[in-house]
């Protein structure tokens, strides 16, 4: 890498205070390492926001078409922020009618479509109305069900890791 490259990239390490890791960790062997690497590296994160695909009961050919290691469950994420000295401030599961729907489609059919292509009239209908039950199912669905990802807001606690 470039030594200017390298230093502008030192530079910025203490300007961030909230990570983003959107549907990462679920393509890596060890995230603890990675986890631990972007809290040394970053000196001013207080904050890992973490979206992974949820439930092993759903893994299919799918997720070994796009690199998943694995489906977490919220007790992974618990045993990740512990293992990195981190404090859960929100673990759910999200997409619960998706949960739901691939569920069904994985018992009937066994395995899902890798090929997406763009919906007729007839799905695109259906995709508004999934859309928009999708948007509102923090009202319509109790939080403990089951959903085919989680979201987890993890805080650095930088007194326990020194």
């Amino acid at each position: 890498m470039d030594i200017k490259v390298t230093l502008c990239l030192l530079k910025l390490n203490d300007k961030f205070n909230t990570v983003f890791l959107l549907e990462v960790l679920e393509h890596i062997k060890e995230p603890k390492i990675m986890m631990d690497d972007i809290i040394k590296s970053y000196t001013n994160v207080q904050y890992i926001i973490i979206t992974v695909p949820a439930r092993s009961e759903i893994f299919s050919n799918y997720d070994i078409e796009v690199g998943h290691k694995k489906r977490y469950k919220l007790k992974d994420i618990d045993l990740l922020a512990k293992a990195v000295e981190m404090e859960v401030v929100l673990n759910k599961y999200i997409f619960n009618i998706l949960y739901l729907f691939t569920l069904i489609w994985l018992y009937l059919f066994k395995k899902r479509p890798t090929i997406v292509n763009a919906p007729t009239t007839y799905m695109r209908k259906f995709h508004n109305f999934l859309g928009t039950i999708i948007s509102h199912e923090n009202k319509l669905f109790p939080s403990c069900l089951f959903g085919s990802s989680i979201i987890s807001i993890l805080r650095v606690n930088r007194k326990k890791r020194n």
